[in-house]
């Protein structure tokens, strides 16, 4: 579970998530070597489709600084003062 996650549960909830055991936020630990690995998969873009899309592959760790500063597939606002319009960022001019 995110911690997101288990935050919104332990807000409904003072059980673990997963053996329902009583619990509360000190007793939760997060496991740093899982963290690591999930970081580590290879993930497609979000912006990946068939045919036209986005074709990075990489770690999940890389995927926000990909989305936020490269994919040339990611719909953002034109920087132009005044500018209305949302377009790919390989259409900005």
């Amino acid at each position: 579970f995110c911690e997101a996650c288990v935050g919104k549960w332990l807000n409904a909830k003072s059980t673990c998530p997963t053996c329902r055991k009583k619990t509360t936020r000190k007793t939760i630990s997060r496991v740093r070597v899982v963290e690591r690995m999930i970081g580590q998969m290879e993930i497609k873009c979000s912006n990946a489709d068939n045919k036209t899309g986005c074709r990075w592959i990489g770690p999940l760790d890389n995927l926000e600084t990909h989305i936020h500063t490269k994919c040339e597939h990611e719909v953002i606002h034109c920087r132009h003062v005044g500018c209305a319009t949302w377009l790919k960022r390989r259409n900005m001019g």
